[in-house]
């Protein structure tokens, strides 16, 4: 259904409306990121600690290459901010699977990269439609002055969820089936397509906003400051990412 312009003319200014109103999913981007990257970090630990329970061999080429192609398919066919906005979330997607299946102490061989890319398969094009409804109320609302894209990308999550909702729920089902029915060696497989069910959809509502969001700002000159900090800016977010960083690197080698 089309919105009017007098929808993002009152969405000019939503920033100032009381948080009850609506869930700040824009906002929420840090935290999710740096969680995630908590989660990688002493996955990291616990694989130096206990051994090489994520020795997969081929397997982890094999979704990292899936990523480099999902990220060179978007370069070609987004523009940067967008291309971005997918593919970095995207490599978090990636590696908070690795990390929970490192922590369970579960190999990524070639069957569970392959459930990795069927599910990175998923998360891409979640993103990719998340950010095209991004874009279409970015174009409506230029007429708005002064323009809140913190406010634009909240609403537009919104409608998003509204529309996907019985599509997330049909494959929680199937996932949820495949995982409890799913036996010997097809119990691993199952078990990475609902983590990264769970991954994706979370970094797909939380972080790509919030990457796209801080992306933007550079480009539109018409931006009310959001009251809730959204963008990935900020000292005190880029040192504890920095040293999460090193860490989780420390980690790994």
């Amino acid at each position: 259904m089309p919105v009017s312009k007098s929808f993002f003319t009152a969405i000019a200014h939503a920033d100032s409306l009381p948080p009850r109103r609506a869930f700040n999913f824009v906002g929420m981007g840090k935290s999710v990121i740096l969680l995630a990257l908590l989660l990688i970090v002493v996955a990291a630990w616990h694989v130096r600690a206990q051994g090489p329970s994520l020795d997969g061999g081929d397997g982890i080429y094999v979704a990292v290459a899936a990523w480099l192609s999902f990220s060179l398919y978007c370069s070609l066919r987004c523009a940067r901010a967008l291309a971005l906005a997918a593919a970095l979330p995207l490599l978090l997607d990636l590696l908070v699977v690795m990390a929970l299946l490192a922590l369970l102490e579960h190999p990524l061989d070639l069957g569970c990269a392959l459930a990795l890319v069927v599910v990175l398969g998923y998360s891409l094009l979640g993103k990719v439609l998340l950010l095209r409804r991004i874009s279409s109320n970015l174009r409506n609302a230029r007429s708005a002055r002064p323009l809140s894209l913190s406010a634009l990308a909240n609403i537009s999550i919104h409608q998003a969820l509204a529309g996907a909702r019985q599509v997330l729920l049909m494959l929680a089902l199937v996932v949820l089936s495949l995982y409890l029915l799913a036996a010997g060696s097809l119990h691993t497989p199952a078990l990475v397509m609902a983590l990264g069910l769970l991954a994706g959809t979370a970094s797909t509502v939380f972080v790509t906003s919030a990457t796209w969001l801080t992306l933007q700002q550079g480009l539109e000159r018409t931006v009310v400051p959001t009251r809730y900090r959204a963008a990935l800016t900020g000292k005190a977010f880029l040192l504890t990412v920095l040293m999460l960083a090193v860490l989780g690197v420390g980690g790994w080698f």
